[in-house]
């Protein structure tokens, strides 16, 4: 198309053009013609060594032309250490590993190690650290900590840092991060941990369901409804519990 032949103009032209082989590689990427994807994202990051994304890329297309395995784990490394955050390299630098749980860790601690900004490296070790069949939750929140303090905005440190404290057995602190989480998240995209919340300020066996500060809870109610507009048990749960419990006929939706 034109487009290609433009772009193989100012190539044949100004070859080192890294912005032209990152736009070639985005073209090849959408073909899914991984070889051409290649040969560009590589030479785009070869030519702009802080270019992360292209860097990113080249390994993604590394690893659909099948070359050797350490080859495209280095890339991935190189992509996270490039893009701390972004959860795509980290991601996937664990699908390389998805059967074998200690050479996962070890792949992902190398990403914390190497730099101390990558909280989604640390959130990922914390995962396996919390689901493992005796879990590490000591080293989960600490682990957790140190990313919230690298990516405070972050809302899946959050929500895993409720988990965890949950787990621990730290209900209101758990309350928090995962209204933390909720406010942080995008609409729509926080329903495990929205669910979770909900449990914790709602279910008559949380031992912490009445011992949520009232500011608080109105809090994660509002973020609840806010995030969530298509679910109506949130706002439900919320009304029925100013209405029976907290006895805030005020708060209750629909109350006059």
């Amino acid at each position: 198309g034109a487009a290609k032949e433009t772009l193989d103009a100012q190539l044949a032209e100004n070859p080192d053009d890294a912005d032209a082989h990152a736009l070639y590689g985005e073209m090849a990427t959408s073909a899914r013609d991984w070889t051409t994807a290649d040969d560009h994202w590589t030479k785009a990051a070869t030519l702009d060594p802080s270019n992360g994304r292209a860097r990113l890329q080249a390994t993604i297309a590394k690893q659909w032309n099948r070359v050797p395995f350490a080859q495209v784990e280095a890339g991935y490394l190189e992509a996270a250490r490039l893009l701390p955050d972004d959860p795509e390299p980290v991601r996937l630098l664990g699908n390389l590993h998805a059967r074998d749980r200690d050479a996962r860790l070890a792949a992902l601690q190398k990403v914390a190690d190497g730099n101390p900004r990558s909280a989604w490296s640390r959130l990922e070790i914390a995962r396996i650290l919390r689901s493992d069949a005796k879990p590490d939750l000591k080293r989960a929140h600490a682990l957790l900590a140190d990313a919230a303090k690298a990516s405070p905005e972050n809302a899946a440190v959050h929500g895993e840092l409720g988990a965890v404290l949950e787990a621990e057995g730290s209900l209101l602190d758990a309350v928090r991060e995962y209204a933390d989480c909720v406010e942080r998240s995008a609409e729509g995209e926080c329903g495990e941990t929205s669910d979770a919340l909900d449990r914790l300020l709602n279910d008559p066996a949380s031992p912490v369901s009445r011992s949520v500060p009232l500011s608080l809870r109105i809090r994660a109610y509002d973020a609840l409804m806010a995030k969530n507009p298509s679910d109506g048990r949130y706002g439900n749960n919320a009304g029925l519990w100013f209405q029976d419990a907290g006895r805030d006929y005020e708060k209750s939706p629909g109350t006059t």
